[in-house]
Order: C-alpha cells, then sequence, then structure tokens
C-alpha cells in the first residue's frame, strides 16, 4: 500500500515543508483569488478516484461541518434564552440580545437553504468519489511550481466533500473584508469541479454562515480568553461586521 507521500508524488504533488517558494500573500484580489481557486480544483481533480486511496489512514470529516453548525445553532438559543430569564447582566450579554436574534435567524436559514435530501446527494457523491479536502487552501500551504502542486502541511488532510474547501477558503476572504464577486468565484469553482447547481447553492449557503459571531460566543462560553465582559461585547459587535452579508 502507498504511503500518503507516495500518493500525492504520483499525481505530481508535492509535500514540500520547508520549501522557499511558499508564498506569504498580504493582496487579494478577485484574480489572484480566482488563481488559488484553479490550483484547489487542479489538486482535487489529480486526488478523487484515486486506486488504493480508500486504504489511506486519514480521517472522514464528511458532515462534520455541517453538524457544528447546527450545535453552535442550539447553543446561541441557549445563551439567549438564558438571558431573556435572567436578564442582562453585562456587556456582552446587551450586545448578544441586541444583536442575537437576526444573527440566529440568519444562520438557522443557512443551514436550511439547500435540503436535507439534496445534502445527502451531495455527501454520496463526496463518498463515491473518495474526495480529499485540504482545509488550509491558502498560498501559504498550496502553491504551484511548473506542473507541480506543493502543500506544505498535509495534517489536516482528509475525506470530505470538496465543497467545503471553497467554503473555508472563501468564509477566511470575506470575514477580511475583501470586496470581490464571490458569486463568480463560485461559479468558477463549481465549472472546475464539474459539480452542478445544487453544490453552488450549497457553497453560497455555507459562505453566509455567521462564523464570527460564533466564534465569540464559544469563546464566551468556554472562558478561553480572559476577555473582559466589555471586550467580548466589542468583540461580537465587530464580528457582525466581518461575516458580511448574506450570499442566499
Amino acid at each position: 500500500m502507498d504511503s500518503l507521500k507516495d500518493y500525492l508524488e504520483k499525481r505530481n504533488i508535492n509535500i514540500s515543508p520547508n520549501q522557499t517558494e511558499r508564498i506569504l500573500q498580504t493582496n487579494y484580489n478577485e484574480y489572484n483569488i480566482l488563481e488559488q481557486i484553479d490550483l484547489i480544483c487542479d489538486f482535487h481533480n489529480r486526488v478523487k478516484d484515486g486506486e488504493g486511496i480508500y486504504l489511506l489512514r486519514l480521517q472522514s470529516n464528511i458532515g462534520k461541518e455541517m453538524e457544528e453548525c447546527k450545535i453552535n445553532i442550539k447553543r446561541l438559543k441557549k445563551m439567549l434564552l438564558d438571558i431573556e430569564k435572567q436578564g442582562i447582566k453585562d456587556a456582552f450579554e446587551n450586545e448578544l440580545l441586541s444583536s442575537g436574534h437576526q444573527i440566529l435567524l440568519k444562520a438557522e436559514a443557512c443551514v436550511k437553504y439547500i435540503g436535507e435530501t439534496e445534502y445527502i446527494e451531495l455527501i454520496k457523491r463526496s463518498m463515491r468519489s473518495n474526495e480529499l479536502s485540504i482545509v488550509s487552501c491558502e498560498k501559504t500551504n498550496l502553491w504551484r511550481c511548473e506542473n507541480y502542486i506543493c502543500i506544505a502541511d498535509t495534517s489536516k488532510l482528509c475525506f470530505n466533500m470538496v465543497e467545503w474547501d471553497c467554503i473555508t477558503y472563501l468564509s477566511k476572504i470575506k470575514r477580511r473584508g475583501i470586496h470581490i464577486d464571490y458569486e463568480k468565484v463560485i461559479e468558477s469553482f463549481a465549472l472546475k469541479s464539474g459539480l452542478d447547481e445544487m453544490s453552488e447553492t450549497y457553497i453560497k449557503a455555507m459562505v453566509s454562515y455567521p462564523y464570527e459571531y460564533m466564534k465569540v460566543c464559544a469563546r464566551k462560553r468556554e472562558g478561553k480568553k480572559k476577555w473582559s465582559a466589555e471586550e467580548y461585547g466589542e468583540k461580537l459587535s465587530a464580528a457582525k461586521f466581518k461575516d458580511g452579508d448574506c450570499l442566499v
């Protein structure tokens, strides 16, 4: 059985953790984002349906992200309900009660935008094709060198729907406040990946999910950051703008 390194090298993909060609990207525009999307699609197309791919000892994350999104919705509901029952105690709870219901509606709409039947069909396709997800898709981890694709870190490589690489990559760019034609980029990804309109719809919905807002709520709930209630409130307020507008 081939190792992961052997499997990738047969497909002109090199693991290059110390390569000097790695690009530390600071400027984003539609052109270089589309260029990276093309590279992500090229990686996916090189590795899918490969002989023996199912033997690689990789984790399967199929369905994991969607379940996490649903769990965060339930937790946000509980936080809001607790504040409504017990009253506002600090600046964080004041901001949460002020904006939380609107964010909750947005999050629920995103996960429900594609029907359960359609979602299951996407999962089945991913499993049939043994699709691999890179997870970390930026130029610091994935770049092209002539006919080769170079990847620095394969530790997050897993079996998953290819849509999630596009979702994760574009969500990070969106939270940086970078304004591009996201629908055009998603259409490009779907076309180059041989995906249909259902996949485009799914990507648009999940790129619209309020990840940053949910992240701040999780940090407050778990106490991972030693911020004051005022700081948490400010982070939550900023998260609304970082998450940006809905694409659906």
